[in-house]
């Protein structure tokens, strides 16, 4: 249960916000930011070394994983699955992206 006393002041400070509100323009952004927030947001290619250090990294994960899955006996042909389909969706993906 509110208090009565609580209440007025509420709707004193209601009031006080209404009437700021009312008075002042409406902030509005400058004619160019869509522009700078596209330009910040746009894709940008990799510089060649984080490529290189990219594909170094995946060839290395991808042999842990074979050198792993191996150790643990799973079937050479799900191996074999579960590193060409991951190529394969990032083959169809590169082509479609560029």
């Amino acid at each position: 249960m509110s208090e009565p006393g609580k209440r007025i002041r509420d709707d004193g400070i209601d009031a006080l916000l209404r009437e700021s509100l009312e008075s002042a323009p409406p902030p509005q952004l400058p004619p160019t930011f869509t522009e700078r927030v596209s330009a910040r947001l746009r894709p940008r290619r990799l510089e060649p070394s984080a490529r290189r250090t990219l594909r170094i990294y995946t060839v290395v994960a991808s042999a842990l994983s074979v050198g792993v899955m191996a150790l643990l006996g799973v079937p050479w042909l799900l191996i074999a699955g579960a590193i060409a389909v991951p190529v394969a969706i990032g083959v169809g993906l590169r082509g479609r992206l560029r």
